[in-house]
């Protein structure tokens, strides 16, 4: 017995009719910044993978690969009571900039994309050699009493968290959270330690690190007043013109994160961080 769902997703566009991302999950192209997610199975439902053919998973491949677009979604025309979307309809709403404005305009993330090929491909490498590995050992863990989280996988929670944070302030709190989960061990030195290790680990230049490393920091402040409710200086930095361009960059650092280190071992890459760090010149 087959089975179809579908949804549609605005802000994200693709520069073909149609997209395969599995042989049973497609992207159709709406218009110009929409695009329908459809996966349909005419096979045995029972005798396929059930990651391999769950639209949902694909749904969170793409927003791993795009953290700079605020993904929307919308209920399809005949799909309306679909429980896939029921499930994911908090997952992709608008962010908007509610104390960064003192008039009744409040300020929305727009930002749009078509994704070109390359973004496309990592979509399906991201799918099939993260994700769907990913959820299918989390599931047989929870068969066999063996649950436990990780920091990627805290990590990942966090990052998916974001799509369904309603102000930017909320989201940058998920964000930082979800960098120091896979960053930090012990006490002390957050702020310095997650900027430092998140330059180290995706920056090959001295310019690039120092840059990454400001933007983290930067960040980092305004997590803090919000946590500490320094409301007045809140509002300062979230009044800012570069806020959301900001967020987004931060996001992209946070999903570089995992994927770079998702088949990383915690202790090895600790330990390697260590090396590299105590390696420096003297003085």
């Amino acid at each position: 017995m087959g089975a179809t769902h579908r949804f549609l997703i605005s802000n994200v566009s693709i520069p073909v009719d149609e997209f395969e991302i599995t042989k049973y999950i497609k992207l159709q192209k709406v218009n110009e910044y929409k695009t329908r997610l459809v996966a349909h199975v005419d096979d045995d439902i029972e005798k396929l993978d059930p990651y391999e053919i769950n639209i949902i998973v694909v749904y969170r491949a793409i927003q791993l690969c795009l953290p700079d677009i605020q993904i929307l979604l919308e209920s399809d025309s005949g799909f309306e009571d679909d429980y896939t979307f029921d499930i994911l309809r908090q997952s992709g709403r608008s962010l908007i900039n509610f104390y960064g404005t003192k008039g009744n305009e409040i300020k929305v993330a727009r930002n749009q994309k078509v994704l070109n090929e390359h973004e496309l491909s990592e979509i399906v490498k991201i799918h099939k050699n993260i994700l769907v590995p990913f959820h299918r050992a989390q599931r047989e863990s929870r068969d066999n009493d063996k649950w436990n989280v990780n920091r990627w996988n805290y990590a990942y929670q966090q990052y998916i968290q974001t799509f369904n944070s309603i102000t930017v302030d909320e989201s940058v709190l998920k964000i930082i959270t979800g960098l120091e989960s896979l960053l930090v061990r012990g006490e002390g030195l957050l702020k310095y330690k997650v900027s430092l290790f998140a330059s180290i680990i995706l920056e090959e230049t001295p310019e690039k690190r120092k840059e990454t490393f400001d933007l983290i920091g930067s960040m980092y402040n305004l997590r803090s007043k919000v946590v500490h409710g320094e409301i007045k200086t809140v509002m300062k930095i979230l009044s800012k013109p570069d806020i959301f361009q900001k967020h987004f960059a931060l996001k992209n650092i946070l999903s570089k994160l995992l994927i770079v280190t998702y088949s990383w071992n915690e202790e090895e890459l600790f330990e390697r961080l260590d090396e590299i760090v105590f390696q420096v010149p003297k003085f």
